[in-house]
């Protein structure tokens, strides 16, 4: 088997191994600063782009031989690249070419020495004044400490995801989800890739050792009708090629032929079926048969004060 072309159009809603493989790549190479999703979604393609046009390839919108080459994965004839990628280990504290990244071990962040130093604040003789640009004013050292404000009632940061003992816990404006399947975690029944505009929270991920990370939603309800606005956003297109798209061949054990016949005959309709055709009840129907897909596993609950919950997820609701 050859190292196929990944075209944008094929995979920007797809989840695919051999994305993840190249945005892993395109991180070593600190184009891609955050995880790599398994999908052809912005964050890739804006690291791909740049990547290619240092380089000076020309493969608009896809990867191909010259990029696989570029990226120093070999093809599997070779003896390169193989149907389960192994997963990279960057050290933590790595720095990107230009020196404007470092890796803190899940993403790329800012690098320290490219921060600018706190300036500290020019006080008068006596301490008591502080110049803030325009005239003197107390100094904050000696204005009366701030009555301490009453416990936030929800979380500082909904959709942020903690690591704390092994467990992943992610931490919503009225619970937090640890456990369970990621789809469930995340309130994501797709298993969405890219779900900013679908609703789900921007910048957030649940992650998972192996197969990527996934959008968080702020709700179940938004998750769910987020897989029929990428069911629709597939065109006039049928029934069996749409599960092509959403659970490919390769991508884990799908069999997205078989998923099309099951929820064909519980829509009562052919798998030639365009989607754009399907009413409301039987989209509705193909959803849920995707959610079924994913994997839908409920896990563990917490309130957001909960004392069981380790000391890292209690900072994490807090803001701190």
């Amino acid at each position: 088997m050859t190292l196929p072309v990944l075209d944008k159009e094929s995979y920007q809603y797809a989840c695919s191994d051999w994305v993840l493989e190249a945005g892993r790549a395109l991180q070593r190479e600190g184009y891609l600063r955050s995880e790599p999703t398994g999908s052809y979604d912005e964050e890739f393609d804006t690291a791909l782009r740049s990547f290619q046009s240092d380089r000076g390839i020309y493969e608009e919108d896809q990867v191909g031989p010259q990029t696989w080459t570029a990226l120093g994965i070999e093809d599997p004839a070779d003896g390169g690249y193989s149907e389960e990628p192994e997963s990279s280990e960057m050290p933590v504290g790595q720095l990107s070419e230009d020196g404007q990244w470092q890796w803190d071990g899940t993403q790329w962040v800012p690098a320290e020495s490219s921060q600018e130093p706190a300036q500290a604040p020019v006080l008068s003789e006596d301490g008591q004044w502080q110049w803030d640009g325009t005239q003197w004013i107390p100094a904050e050292s000696s204005q009366p400490a701030a009555p301490a404000a009453p416990a936030a009632a929800s979380a500082a940061d909904p959709g942020l995801e903690v690591l704390a003992g092994g467990k992943r816990y992610i931490i919503f404006s009225d619970e937090v989800r640890s456990d369970g399947t990621i789809s469930w975690r995340a309130r994501n029944p797709g298993n969405i890739r890219s779900g900013e505009k679908y609703g789900a929270y921007p910048g957030k991920k649940a992650n998972t050792k192996s197969a990527g990370s996934f959008a968080v939603f702020p709700d179940e309800q938004t998750g769910f009708e987020a897989i029929k606005a990428v069911l629709k956003g597939y065109g006039n297109i049928t029934v069996v090629k749409a599960m092509n798209k959403y659970a490919p061949v390769g991508d884990g054990a799908n069999d997205p032929d078989a998923y099309a016949r099951k929820v064909a005959k519980d829509m009562g309709v052919s798998i030639e079926t365009k989607v754009p055709d399907l009413d409301d009840d039987q989209m509705e129907t193909f959803a849920e048969a995707i959610k079924k897909v994913e994997g839908w596993k409920e896990g563990t609950t917490y309130a957001l004060d909960d004392p069981k919950l380790p000391a890292e997820v209690l900072k994490g609701i807090r803001g701190e």
